[in-house]
């Protein structure tokens, strides 16, 4: 059985009154399983509704009908507007296949996504007075100060009573050694998304909400990177979370942005939602359906601030997504709870096993490559990735682990469970121990058939 998503083609509609020859092409989309399943959803609504579908050409899964039109913006809007709740969206009448029709364009208010190209961070600066705070090809979009539009001047009472924009990011306290410490140093104002005993006993590895400042060495710092060696308080290559614009205090992006910390998928199961992941936006934005879960994230705040800006950093393309929200859809209703299908679950996971790839990779590189010269970076990362896959189909979880099984397969072989010709290390990996007892018998057995290695290597000389 296919999984339902959301579907567009352009489609042939008319009124019922009319002939067929007054028939005018549209846009539609649809939540379908398949081209039948698009046909069939469209027949039935435009039925109810005094219409006809007339044809349906170009059927195809929103993600797909995106990439071949990159430059159909109502494509998204309209593909972000269907559910199981409302499983059809029929764009303007007569756009047809170019976007444009007799109709006024109701595309305007709604997501726009472009890239920022050619961002490089920060180096350690030495000689440089005064220092940059963030890449020149961020400084407008992140600490610009643009004149405030007329929904913003319209919305606080008048051009003079339109509060700033602010710079905020989310970070997640994870990803850098010391991190609360640094940001307790750094003066800056900033707020756990987490509260209560879990902002206490997760602070090392919860996300923070931080208003950055020019010229303080925290936000440099977020933009800096040394790519001779690794330096603890550069965070650029971390990908450390996401930055956000807006005209509301810290506060109130304390109040809205802590409602996605958990979010709830079609049978009400819990997920926590890390959306300050710079992958996880990426991915949910750019590769699959422009979904209500993002929509909520990005248009949730009302009458304190007519926007927000969200930048996702891409380090693979050197590139920052900048998404926008136009002010005229701050009114619209936004779930209290967003909420994630099963297929945005199965993709996020395959976006953390990327992370977590990544992560541990660029850690045996800076510590152990000159100890693998055999070794290519795309031999080393190929063995790595099938040492996670398999250590947590074994139901291994903790990275602690998952990078000590990475450095005994790159030194010991792939095959790092069959190792043992008495078959122990295949017995640990399947028993029903918990995970720490059971990595201790593997570690245990490993010196063990190291230590008879190197006795035979001794007896041999």
């Amino acid at each position: 059985m296919h999984e339902f998503t959301p579907w567009l083609g352009l489609c042939h509609i008319r009124k019922e009154a009319d002939d067929a020859r007054s028939s005018q092409q549209t846009l539609v989309a649809a939540w379908a399983d398949s081209v039948e399943g698009f046909a069939r959803e469209v027949h039935f609504h435009t039925n109810t509704h005094g219409l006809q579908m007339i044809l349906a050409e170009e059927v195809l899964p929103a993600t797909e009908w995106i990439q071949k039109h990159p430059d159909r913006k109502d494509a998204q809007r309209l593909a972000a507007k269907v559910s199981a709740k409302h499983p059809v969206e029929i764009g303007t009448l007569g756009a047809g296949a170019s976007g444009t029709g007799s109709q006024p364009d109701d595309t305007g208010g709604y997501l726009y996504i472009e890239e920022i190209e050619g961002v490089e961070p920060l180096d350690s600066q030495f000689g440089v007075h005064p220092p940059k705070t963030v890449p020149d090809a961020l400084y407008e979009p992140l600490f610009g100060q643009p004149d405030p539009t007329p929904a913003e001047v319209a919305n606080y009472g008048g051009a003079d009573k339109v509060p700033p924009l602010h710079t905020y990011a989310i970070l997640d306290a994870a990803k850098v050694v010391n991190f609360v410490e640094m940001l307790e140093a750094s003066g800056l104002e900033y707020r756990c998304l987490f509260k209560g005993d879990a902002a206490e006993e997760m602070r090392d590895v919860a996300p923070y909400v931080v208003r950055l400042e020019e010229d303080v060495d925290f936000t440099r710092n977020l933009f800096s990177h040394d790519p001779e060696q690794e330096v603890p308080w550069f965070m650029w290559d971390r990908e450390p979370g996401i930055y956000v614009r807006s005209r509301g205090s810290l506060e109130e992006m304390w109040r809205h942005f802590r409602k996605f910390t958990k979010v709830q998928d079609e049978d009400g199961k819990w997920f926590y939602f890390r959306f300050w992941e710079p992958r996880v936006l990426l991915t949910l934005i750019t590769l699959r359906r422009p979904d209500h879960t993002i929509t909520s994230l990005l248009m949730g705040i009302r009458n304190s601030c007519a926007s927000l800006t969200v930048f996702a950093p891409n380090l693979a393309s050197s590139n920052v997504i900048r998404v926008m929200v136009e002010a005229d859809v701050m009114g619209t209703v936004v779930p209290l709870r967003p909420i994630v299908t099963s297929h945005d679950v199965s993709l996020l996971k395959d976006v953390k096993l990327q992370r977590d790839i990544d992560e541990l990779d660029r850690r045996i590189a800076n510590k152990l490559s000159a100890h693998l010269p055999h070794l290519s970076s795309k031999d080393r990362r190929q063995v790595i990735e099938s040492a996670i896959q398999k250590f947590m189909g074994f139901g291994f979880r903790q990275k602690k682990y998952l990078l000590q099984f990475c450095v005994w397969s790159l030194f010991f072989g792939h095959d790092l469970e069959v190792l043992d010709p008495t078959g122990k290390l295949n017995d640990i990996c399947r028993d029903q121990l918990d995970e720490h007892r059971r990595f201790e018998a593997f570690e245990n057995r490993i010196r063990e058939i190291q230590g008879t290695r190197d006795q035979n290597s001794r007896n041999t000389a």
